[in-house]
């Protein structure tokens, strides 16, 4: 028998969920680090002896650190993680696998109509158009292709998932790239039988630059929608966090969500999903207040997703080895410091001292205490180069500046003086 109140390193997630990461590849979740090879056969990898062995290891509450490093580093920092979340907060706790997984993720695509300051080309395609005027300050900037779930192995992995009966709930959560950007993904939700969705509820994090009456029609399909707008912060902050979105428009789309919430809550659940960033910081406290005002529920999460040293190394390395030899990757400069700390650019404490201890006094009395620890432990990482990383992190303000003329100096002196 397993005390549940002794676990620290034991998910749910392998036994009723997974990651559908390409046409060949799968992750256990969303932030976890490795991909497995599924060779287009997704029945045959759910079942397979790799899988049962993360199952295994998930049931000795052996931490399994290639996979899960990311939620334990969470945990010990601020007190929460998917994991967690899972485990304690919904209560989910499986000691065999679902037949099929009653939640199934979904990383649609690559292909993005944004180039977020934090993100890269592995999340969107966009931003592929700054990869050789940024990489030199960011080592691990690679251009990558198009990538997307083909329409027929979708349509199957669909299929197999509404066939299959299951006491789970049923939850179909889509990632990008730009989800609305799925063509194909919205084409064969339309021509679902609606019967056979009614069971079923869906998410997404959209930007929040499109939404179209095909999509809020394939919506109505689902069981439950959770909608959660990604959005690091309003008007300028947010223009430059998520170049170059429009920041009244986005607003637009919110507030059409938000009417079909407030005629049907049964039906949608919009949320606000804000990225703590050293770009996004400053902005935190407009955007609680813009929250607050108009009731609208949010989230905060902590940008410190980046891989620890040795895992970002080795899994960026093994990547670069299937498409170049040993000697292009010197010679093209692709080669990776293995020294890079999980502390950068975006890190929220590559912000400077005086920055930080504004951003930790305004909003300490106006979030919850576990937000609140959060936040000031994001801010108050440590490091022994943190010095030299947040003199870096103003090069790249303005190397920024060059390329996409956007200076975020100038928003830091107007937050400062504000």
């Amino acid at each position: 028998m397993i005390d549940k109140k002794k676990l620290k390193h034991y998910c749910p997630v392998p036994f009723y969920s997974i990651e559908i990461n390409t046409n060949e590849t799968a992750k256990l979740c969303c932030v976890s680090s490795k991909r497995y090879k599924t060779n287009k056969n997704f029945i045959e990898f759910w079942n397979s002896e790799e899988m049962e062995s993360v199952r295994e290891r998930m049931l000795s509450d052996e931490p399994d650190h290639q996979d899960c490093g990311v939620c334990y580093s969470r945990e010990d920092n601020f007190n929460f993680s998917k994991r967690y979340d899972d485990l304690y907060r919904y209560k989910r706790f499986f000691t065999k696998k679902l037949i099929f997984p009653a939640h199934l993720q979904l990383k649609i695509t690559n292909i993005c109509n944004l180039k977020c300051i934090m993100c890269s080309p592995q999340y969107s395609s966009k931003w592929n158009e700054d990869v050789d005027k940024l990489k030199h300050m960011r080592t691990s900037l690679v251009k990558t292709k198009p990538e997307y779930l083909e329409h027929d192995y979708l349509k199957k992995i669909l299929s197999m998932y509404l066939q299959t009966k299951t006491l789970t709930p049923k939850k179909i959560e889509l990632y990008g790239g730009e989800p609305m950007l799925a063509k194909h993904f919205w084409k064969i939700i339309y021509n679902i039988d609606p019967i056979k969705l009614k069971n079923v509820s869906f998410v997404t994090n959209t930007n929040g630059t499109i939404f179209t009456d095909e999509h809020i029609k394939c919506l109505f399909r689902f069981k439950k929608c959770m909608i959660n707008f990604s959005i690091d912060g309003i008007e300028d902050v947010f223009e430059f966090v998520r170049f170059p979105a429009n920041w009244n428009r986005v607003e637009s789309n919110i507030k059409k969500l938000i009417t079909y919430q407030d005629k049907l809550p049964h039906k949608f659940e919009i949320g606000l999903y804000y990225t703590l960033s050293s770009y996004s910081a400053i902005g935190l406290n407009d955007f609680i207040d813009y929250c607050h005002k108009n009731g609208y529920k949010y989230y905060i999460n902590i940008a410190d997703t980046e891989p620890t040293p040795t895992e970002f190394y080795e899994s960026r390395m093994n990547e670069l080895k299937e498409k170049y030899t040993e000697e292009e990757i010197n010679m093209l400069g692709l080669a990776v410091d293995p020294s890079i700390n999980v502390v950068n650019f975006s890190h929220p404490s590559a912000l400077p001292d005086r920055i930080k201890n504004k951003i930790i006094n305004q909003v300490e009395n106006k979030i919850d205490a576990d937000d609140f620890y959060k936040i000031k432990n994001a801010l108050n990482v440590g490091h022994v180069e943190l010095n030299k990383i947040q003199k870096r992190f103003l090069v790249y303000c303005d190397l920024i500046k060059s390329v996409r003329g956007k200076d975020f100096k100038e928003l830091m002196e107007k937050y400062e003086s504000s």
